[in-house]
């Protein structure tokens, strides 16, 4: 898989989350056995801003999502 198919996965499950804590939406990330993360790779950094933005923004954050999202990549 490539990153940029990665990312979109990422993208799909963040958008699916209702949840508003970025631990347990990071956790449903890294479980999905198509996302392929390493403790020290670089798309460990994405999946913690993605998540953390998520959970911001599901407890009623006032941000553009899909903005900041797509910024992070």
């Amino acid at each position: 898989m490539t990153d940029k198919e990665m990312q979109q996965k990422i993208l799909n499950i963040c958008k699916e989350s209702t949840e508003k804590n970025p631990i347990v939406i990071f956790n449903q990330i890294v479980k999905n056995e198509d996302i392929l993360i390493s403790m020290h790779g670089p798309i460990h950094h994405v999946v913690d801003g993605a998540a953390f933005m998520t959970a911001f923004f599901n407890a009623g954050g006032k941000i553009n999502l899909q903005k900041r999202k797509l910024s992070i990549f």
